[in-house]
């Protein structure tokens, strides 16, 4: 689990949008705290003495990025498998996969933010005994703590421009040795442009308006900023428009393209009606999310094109097995 073909293509899908850290908080905490609910009451002995052991591991670790990141991805991996869902498992791990790669390269915590993760680690603790002993509301309650005291220190760390560069300049000659590695310049221009990306710029909205004014802002010459943008543009997060009225946009990626591969891998999956009621039930607690309207446009979009995915993929095991109920308009999977 983790590596389906349809995982890797919905975590791609997940990174590449717009304006990724409010799909974050929108949409993945209040899953998790679902996944976390779901496995308190599902885990067999086997499954809740693997997530108690990867925790433990966990937490004699160093208190460092690198070492939490791949202890943390199986831990949650662990209580994915737990819920009995394999729907939810998909998706779950095409989000967890999807954020790491969003903030990989983005927020850099060194030896300064260990206390950083240190907290995060112990947080991360928390709902790991209710859960095991299969109290759910105890296990949720933690949860959802442990949650609002990852958001804080999120945007705590990038409110104080804890990035890869403050500018591209710093980057290049400074004495860090993430700073020493040899990257080309375009690569350096490239990581700055994320950076602005997830921190200013709505989805769909244009990043500065021109490559010359891309130039001046990063102070690189205009041939390295289409070399930097042609890296974003492969992995879909910026869109490069010619003529009047073009420039340099945030990309509106879309599932379309990826029906396939998600629609064969969700047929027939256990958990469908599950994951289908988490899904709608994140997007209605929308509405009370304090997101601008064009960041919850996109998160909307997302989830309305995965809701949709789910839905096929039920009428095409329900055509085959029979199984569901007319509801209105809509279809529930029984």
């Amino acid at each position: 689990m983790g590596h389906s073909p349809a995982t890797v293509a919905l975590a791609r899908h997940i990174a590449m949008l717009g304006q990724p850290l409010p799909v974050f908080f929108s949409v993945y905490m209040p899953f998790f705290a679902h996944v976390v609910g779901l496995a308190a009451i599902n885990a067999t002995d086997r499954q809740r003495s693997a997530i108690t052991q990867v925790a433990a591991r966990m937490a004699e670790e160093p208190d460092n990025l690198s070492s939490f990141r791949p202890s943390r991805l199986e831990l949650r991996t662990r209580i994915l498998e737990a819920t009995g869902c394999p729907a939810i498992e998909l998706v779950g791990a095409a989000l967890f996969t999807g954020y790491n790669r969003i903030l990989e390269g983005e927020l850099k915590l060194g030896d300064t933010e260990q206390a950083k993760v240190r907290v995060v680690k112990e947080a991360e603790a928390m709902f790991i005994t209710p859960l095991v002993e299969g109290d759910q509301s105890a296990a949720l309650s933690a949860f959802n703590s442990a949650a609002n005291l990852e958001r804080a220190i999120t945007l705590e760390t990038i409110k104080a421009a804890m990035l890869p560069e403050r500018s591209v300049p710093e980057t290049l000659f400074a004495v860090a040795p993430e700073a020493q590695k040899g990257s080309k310049l375009a690569e350096h221009v490239a990581r700055a442009l994320r950076r602005d990306l997830h921190r200013q710029q709505a989805a769909g909205s244009p990043l500065i308006g021109s490559i010359s004014e891309l130039s001046v802002r990063y102070g690189v010459s205009q041939e390295i900023c289409r070399e930097a943008l042609g890296l974003l543009s492969l992995h879909g997060l910026v869109v490069m428009r010619r003529g009047r009225g073009g420039g340099v946009f945030a990309s509106l990626p879309s599932l379309r393209r990826l029906e396939v591969v998600i629609d064969q891998e969700l047929r027939g999956c256990q958990g469908l009606s599950e994951l289908l009621g988490l899904l709608m039930t994140i997007r209605d607690g929308l509405e009370a999310e304090s997101l601008l309207e064009a960041d919850k446009v996109v998160t909307i979009t997302f989830l309305d094109e995965l809701i949709g995915r789910v839905r096929a993929a039920g009428r095409s095991t329900t055509d085959l097995h029979g199984g569901f109920t007319k509801i209105g308009d809509e279809v529930a999977l029984d």
